[in-house]
């Protein structure tokens, strides 16, 4: 590499965030390792996001603006990764911000072992800075080669630092034509092709703000916009012939993403399409391969066969299987929480 190339390219893509993005910039221009470069692209923003990030590109060359019209978070990302020079690429939203020693971490752990992906924990915050404990994102202490443990960590894309060469290589991008899941349609592409990879575990590299402007917060959660990104996944399973390998894992992940859209879904219609799509994934066949993927981590295959089931009767209208699939669903959450302390997994609160 010449010397005038960065070691990570940043890409941030922008809109309307002026409420929080100086904070995220100045953490991200904050970074111990200085051989960075700053993507950062304005989709079309109508407040003063736009003006914000010119001011920063005047202070520092480091920081480039990109301004385009409204398109979407993918192809603002996908607009930062055309552009990029870096070694590395490392994801950050406008509204997050990051420890200083994020990239410092990450770059070493993977040039040190020689890694195309490094994952790490985020926190998660509020407006008041308030920390909780990582929960749905806790790293497994295991060796390297583990990609179901893989496949099951935080499907963000902030939360990874991949070699650039390697999304060049296997032409990974994000999906343009999904407006929600793209998230997971790009960890699952970028988890089954890596060939090495590995975990940093330190606290305090990135902090997800939670609040209520966030695009998940203000979704509609309708029903053709719900379930695109689970068939990409499948289809891109099939043409890399991972299906027979991966698609009982999928299958899993699938149904709970299928109910948790199901819940937060509001119109009749939306949902009586969800509990198609739910009911057709809930094949008698389907149901016995999923049985021995969850023993692999340790959820009681009876307790999933049985909240599956309940949920598929309590959609005639019976109460009774109604409230079996309340009393199965809250088990399966207790399961879930269960296994995961009774392995070694980071989940250290920051005061």
């Amino acid at each position: 590499m010449s010397s005038d190339t960065p070691l990570i390219s940043i890409i941030i893509p922008v809109y309307n965030t002026e409420k929080y993005l100086r904070e995220c910039l100045d953490s991200v221009l904050a970074q111990t390792l200085p051989e960075i470069e700053v993507i950062c692209i304005n989709d079309g923003s109508k407040d003063r996001s736009l003006d914000i990030l010119r001011e920063y590109e005047a202070k520092d060359s480091r920081l480039r603006v990109i301004d385009k019209q409204n398109e979407g978070v993918s192809i603002a990302r996908n607009t930062g990764l055309e552009t990029a020079r870096g070694e590395f690429i490392q994801f950050v939203d406008s509204d997050d911000f990051v420890g200083r020693n994020l990239c410092e971490e990450a770059y070493h752990k993977a040039r040190a072992e020689d890694l195309e992906l490094v994952v790490f924990s985020y926190d998660n915050f509020f407006g008041n800075r308030k920390i909780v404990p990582p929960r749905k994102n806790v790293l497994p202490l295991t060796d390297h080669h583990n990609r179901t443990l893989l496949l099951l960590t935080h499907t963000g894309p902030c939360s990874k630092l991949i070699k650039r060469s390697f999304l060049t290589k296997n032409g990974i991008t994000f999906p343009a034509d999904i407006c929600y899941g793209e998230d997971r349609v790009f960890h699952w592409k970028v988890c089954c092709l890596v060939h090495r990879f590995g975990y940093v575990h330190d606290v305090g590299l990135y902090f997800v703000r939670n609040n209520s402007d966030s695009l998940t917060a203000r979704k509609s959660w309708r029903y053709d916009q719900s379930f695109p990104s689970s068939d990409s996944i499948d289809d891109f399973l099939r043409a890399n012939n991972l299906h027979d390998t991966y698609g009982h894992l999928h299958g899993y992940v699938k149904h709970r993403c299928y109910l948790a859209t199901y819940h937060k879904m509001a119109a009749s219609d939306d949902r009586k399409n969800a509990v198609s799509k739910i009911k057709q994934l809930l094949n008698d066949s389907n149901r016995a391969l999923f049985k021995g993927e969850y023993r692999r981590y340790g959820i009681p295959s009876f307790i999933l066969e049985k909240e599956m089931m309940s949920f598929y009767k309590s959609m005639d209208g019976s109460l009774l299987h109604s409230f079996f699939y309340f009393f199965f669903r809250r088990l399966v959450k207790f399961a879930q929480k269960a296994r995961r302390h009774s392995y070694q997994f980071y989940g250290k609160r920051i005061e």
